[in-house]
């Protein structure tokens, strides 16, 4: 058919329909007037009622727009294209359902390395085997998601770059590409204390000591990552493997924006956290922390050294459990190897910074570990402070309650921040 404008297209409609100008614009709701102009050219029907007319005359409204009848190869052609794009969405969604699938593949081997590593380090009290054992499923499975990913990208030929569909099916096999890899450093990550911590390859990690570190580990891993991924993707924005429209581009800059505020002041908050923490660190230390007990006449400390202990739970000096010390044929030698006498060898004295001996004692109490002192002016080293083994160790436990409150403040920091961040980040 020759082509026509709408106007005569429309007028052609209207008398092979039988109908008049007054019968058209009745059921239209216009004036036989407009629809005069309508067919002379001189006006165009409102965007509302180009379905309406199309609809009456039994035309699709692009051939109402172009003002001729497709022609059956078109019709035909069309048709193809529909069934061809219809098959294409069919084949991508085939794909992506295969590369999720094997992605969840993937994060399981790397969930198994975790779990083998915890098998060595419980079952067999192997640290470090469980950490190289572990590393072993992390390495398949970041391989395995790696190869997962690229036999997907490949699957879209370089022809639909700009196809929306093959975008979107490019951009959602990535970010599950991202998230095992993610998965598989944070497990990496909660891995690092069976290799940091023990200082014997045949000594088993304790779950408190292993949960303390990993959980902060794997908390500062899952962060960095997270912002590798975003500026991942605003590369791949940049170079065109992501096709996203205006809006979608003008939202994801905006969540770059909000990611390098919150990051900064992250950093900020767990500098100041750090700092603290050095300075008490510095400040105190596990003896500085311990229960001590404190004498103030050298008689009373002397009782309390010289009697035969062995084992003590720290307190008043008369709370002493004393634990006679087991009969055994002990022999005792001098820094020059010539062998001394029980007594001898025990003999320890207090002195002052000129030499002066303040007092002297025999050192039977097996349980002090540190003794304090500091010389006054008359001569006299009283109080004399003394901190026992288990005094120390509870010391040391005090100082790890300490770091530990600290550490939950780095989880927190760090969980306020992704909290903001993903209150306030827009979806694009």
């Amino acid at each position: 058919m020759q082509q026509k404008t709408m106007g005569s297209f429309l007028a052609a409609l209207r008398k092979a329909s039988g109908m008049t100008q007054r019968e058209l614009a009745e059921q239209l709701n216009v004036s036989d007037k407009t629809v005069r102009r309508w067919e002379r050219d001189e006006g165009a029907p409102d965007l509302s009622l180009i379905p309406v007319i199309a609809e009456l005359f039994g035309v699709t409204c692009d051939e109402l727009l172009r003002g001729e009848r497709r022609s059956p190869v078109e019709r035909t052609q069309e048709d193809n294209d529909k069934k061809a794009q219809k098959q294409r969405k069919y084949l991508l969604a085939s794909s992506l359902s295969r590369s999720r699938n094997r992605s969840l593949l993937s994060s399981a081997l790397a969930v198994t390395g975790l779990i083998a590593a915890m098998i060595c380090n419980f079952g067999f009290l192997r640290a470090y085997i469980g950490f190289f054992v572990g590393c072993v499923f992390y390495l398949a499975a970041g391989v395995s998601q790696a190869i997962i990913l690229s036999n997907a990208l490949f699957s879209v030929s370089e022809e639909s770059l700009q196809d929306p569909d093959a975008a979107a099916f490019r951009r959602t096999v990535i970010r599950q590409a991202q998230r095992t890899f993610c998965l598989t450093a944070v497990l990496l990550g909660s891995s690092l204390p069976l290799l940091l911590l023990p200082g014997d390859a045949h000594v088993g990690l304790t779950a408190g000591g292993w949960c303390a570190l990993g959980v902060l580990i794997s908390v500062v891993i899952a962060l960095i990552c997270y912002i590798v991924c975003h500026f991942v993707d605003s590369k791949l924005m940049k170079n065109g493997t992501y096709v996203l429209t205006e809006k979608q581009q003008e939202i994801f800059k905006g969540n770059q924006r909000l990611l390098r505020t919150c990051v900064t002041a992250l950093v900020i908050c767990l500098a100041i956290t750090g700092t603290a923490q050095l300075i008490l660190n510095f400040a105190m230390d596990a003896t500085s922390l311990a229960p001590s007990i404190r004498f103030d006449d050298y008689d009373s400390f002397i009782a309390f050294m010289e009697r035969d202990v062995d084992s003590y739970s720290y307190g008043a000096p008369d709370n002493v459990v004393a634990t006679p010390a087991p009969d055994s044929s002990i022999v005792y030698y001098d820094q020059y190897g010539n062998e001394i006498t029980e007594e001898e060898a025990n003999y320890r004295e207090l002195t002052l910074p000129d030499g002066t001996v303040v007092c002297s004692y025999q050192a039977r109490n097996r349980t002090v570990c540190n003794i304090r002192y500091s010389p006054k002016e008359d001569g006299s080293i009283l109080p004399i402070t003394v901190i026992t083994y288990d005094a120390l160790y509870a010391g040391q436990a005090r100082l790890n309650a300490v770091n530990g409150v600290i550490a939950a403040l780095y989880v927190l920091e760090i969980g306020l921040t992704v909290l903001v961040y993903a209150l306030r980040r827009k979806n694009a």
